[in-house]
């Protein structure tokens, strides 16, 4: 069995964290994956035989040494998921940016349509649009990645789903997550079960 360690919180209310942990947690078991619940100050033990990290976070949530050894656990070959506020989590820090790939920069909280644009990927192949009501983010990158879904956004476009390599292992960033609406929307479920088994390298 292979075992998810979920590391969700911060000063948003209305991210509503232990609600979604639960979420998070029932599909992922649905799944067949072990879950574990982790918390800001990560040990070397805490992610021992963990095989994949989901984080959502906002604000200054972790110290230094946490985010050092997150970055090693997921450059040694594991995964990583990140989800919406996770990239803008201790914004000063030149570890955490780069490893989930990019920083927002502005939000809009609407329905809109997530539009695949890359239907070759494991993640996405197969899947339609859909519509959710979850925040998009406009992004700025730090790092080049493989936009697998995006939506409108000011007159343009901006990534829902995207992933990358962070040297032996594999990151998916998911936009969504601001609402209990988004992540208890099934396609959106969906991905998130793709993006832990890709990250995981099954």
């Amino acid at each position: 069995m292979y075992t998810v360690l979920l590391i969700l919180g911060g000063q948003i209310a209305y991210h509503n964290y232990p609600q979604t942990t639960q979420i998070l947690a029932d599909v992922l078991e649905k799944d067949g994956y072990g879950v574990r619940v982790g918390a800001a100050a990560l040990a070397e033990n805490d992610l021992a035989g963990v095989d994949a990290v989901v984080l959502f976070t906002d604000g200054e949530f972790f110290g230094d040494d946490a985010i050092h050894q997150l970055a090693a656990f997921v450059r040694r070959g594991h995964g990583l998921v990140t989800m919406h506020t996770a990239a803008n989590t201790n914004v000063a820090s030149d570890v955490l940016g780069p490893l989930v790939g990019s920083r927002i920069q502005s939000g809009v909280i609407e329905k809109h349509t997530a539009h695949i644009v890359d239907a070759d990927h494991p993640i996405t192949k197969g899947l339609a649009d859909f519509e959710i009501d979850d925040e998009i983010h406009e992004l700025k990158p730090f790092v080049e990645y493989r936009t697998l879904a995006d939506a409108a956004m000011k007159g343009g476009r901006q990534p829902l789903v995207y992933v990358k390599n962070e040297g032996d292992g594999r990151t998916v960033h998911l936009a969504h997550g601001h609402a209990i609406a988004g992540v208890s929307n099934p396609a959106w479920q969906e991905i998130l079960r793709r993006s832990v088994k890709w990250a995981i390298g099954k």
